[in-house]
């Protein structure tokens, strides 16, 4: 288990790996379905789980850990807001 600073990944990870898992395995059905090769479905549905692990993991990635970016270190501090009650 990561720390709890590195659970939002690991969720991500997750959630990447099991749509990879369920659309791989969706299209290695289908194609099994059509053709009724089954070297032919396994090779699909290896691909269709790569190509959808790495779009899954780009997209999480993108949503979740790019989503706000650190602050600038040049950046300077604002000057504190006045009342009228100050002056």
């Amino acid at each position: 288990m990561l720390s709890p600073r590195w659970q939002p990944f690991q969720k991500m990870l997750s959630v990447a790996v099991i749509t990879s898992v369920v659309v791989g395995g969706d299209a290695g059905v289908i194609v099994f379905g059509v053709s009724r090769l089954l070297y032919l479905a396994i090779a699909v549905g290896a691909a269709a789980g790569t190509l959808a692990l790495g779009w899954a993991s780009w997209y999480q990635w993108r949503h979740w850990c790019q989503a706000s970016r650190p602050p600038s270190r040049d950046i300077t501090a604002a000057e504190p807001l006045t009342t009228t009650s100050d002056r």
